[in-house]
């Protein structure tokens, strides 16, 4: 890391802020449409469930009744198990329920997020993504993208007084990623 830092942008990743991310995802993955898969069959698992009570088949009642229950906690209560889980693993290796984030943008990008620090070259970004209260970067090609999400508000005001805001980084960021378009 040779050259001045351009861009910085720092934020404090909290339990509330992962959660947050887990339930808005930047790309639909496969598991969106395995959650729709699984409304989908408690939806049906209702009906069969109706239609034994009607019909008096006890045992059928039962079996359909305990894969709703299977359903229910696939599609709604799974997914933040999870999460929670997998938060639990990162506060772990972070050694602190919180952490903060720093990205700095010079002649590379370079994450530290709390205890871990990674550095990517520019042609690693395939997409850019002005997705709410962040802008995404997508890293990697294909379904194994994974995104860097730069807080809007988290830019730091530069010393040489370069425009810090998240405008001012879009900027940047186009101009080092030509070939990528913006996706809102």
């Amino acid at each position: 890391m040779g050259e001045q830092i351009q861009f910085e942008n720092r934020f404090t990743i909290t339990k509330e802020r992962y959660m947050d991310w887990v339930k808005h995802p930047i790309k639909k993955s496969m598991r969106y449409y395995e959650r729709i898969a699984w409304i989908g069959l408690l939806v049906l698992m209702l009906f069969l469930v109706i239609a034994q009570l009607s019909a008096g088949s006890m045992v059928i009642l039962y079996i359909t009744g305990a894969l709703a229950l299977l359903c229910i906690y696939r599609a709604f209560f799974r997914p933040a198990i999870i999460a929670n889980k997998q938060f639990s693993q990162f506060t772990a290796m972070q050694g602190s329920a919180e952490w903060e984030r720093v990205t700095t943008f010079t002649d590379e990008m370079t994450v530290s997020d709390g205890c871990s620090v990674t550095a990517f070259d520019y042609d690693k970004i395939t997409e850019i993504v002005d997705y709410k209260g962040y802008i995404a970067l997508g890293i990697g090609p294909g379904m194994n993208k994974s995104y860097l999400r730069l807080k809007k508000d988290g830019f730091v005001q530069s010393e040489d007084g370069t425009d810090c805001s998240d405008k001012g980084f879009m900027e940047f960021i186009k101009r080092q990623c030509r070939d990528i378009a913006v996706r809102a």
